[in-house]
């Protein structure tokens, strides 16, 4: 999925890794496994989690990918669903007992029932399902992007240039050491006229 994603996003091979230009900035991306993910030794600014499916597996390893960078809490992340052109389904896990499933999109929010343990559940959204099942940050945007569609790249790509822009603002932030340390204040409102 990772050269997929540089693919779509018309990456350049450099010796940084990936390279794209989108709105006039430039996004460097690095491919990482669970065994390469070591947020000191290669840092990054915002974590790009891709997915295709929402299986019980695809989960557990997204969710310790998600906890061996610290993404989330630490570090800026965005959860991209990979779909086909005129896909209309997706693969799950039986919330009871990990049949993996096929489920229509239009049967979002309907009753089904796992043919292999007959135990009924509602069907969910992707982009939830991943959510709530990975209990993710509010932060975490979780997004659908269709392959080979540079349009429905264009907003998680400017989802990323801000999340990494507000990381590096944190980061960057000069604090008066005193302003830092001091009692928390009450923001001052102004009012309509500007005083």
């Amino acid at each position: 999925m990772a050269k997929w994603f540089c693919e779509d996003v018309g990456c350049e091979t450099t010796e940084n890794g990936q390279v794209c230009n989108f709105s006039n900035r430039q996004i460097s991306f690095q491919s990482a496994s669970l065994e390469g993910v070591d947020a000191e030794k290669h840092p990054f600014d915002v974590l790009v989690g891709l997915v295709r499916f929402v299986d019980v597996l695809t989960l557990q390893k997204l969710d310790q990918l998600l906890q061996a960078s610290g993404a989330g809490k630490f570090t800026p992340a965005i959860v991209l669903i990979y779909r086909n052109e005129n896909e209309s389904d997706f693969k799950m896990s039986c919330p009871y007992c990990g049949q993996k499933l096929w489920v229509r999109d239009a049967d979002q929010d309907k009753r089904g029932r796992c043919p292999h343990c007959s135990k009924g559940f509602t069907l969910p959204d992707q982009e939830e399902h991943i959510s709530t099942t990975l209990r993710l940050h509010s932060t975490v945007q979780v997004r659908k992007i269709v392959r080979q569609d540079p349009g429905s790249l264009a907003g998680p790509l400017r989802d990323i240039l801000q999340l990494a822009s507000v990381e590096n603002s944190l980061q960057n932030l000069g604090l008066d050491s005193q302003s830092a340390i001091n009692d928390t204040m009450r923001v001052n409102i102004v009012d309509e006229s500007g005083e």
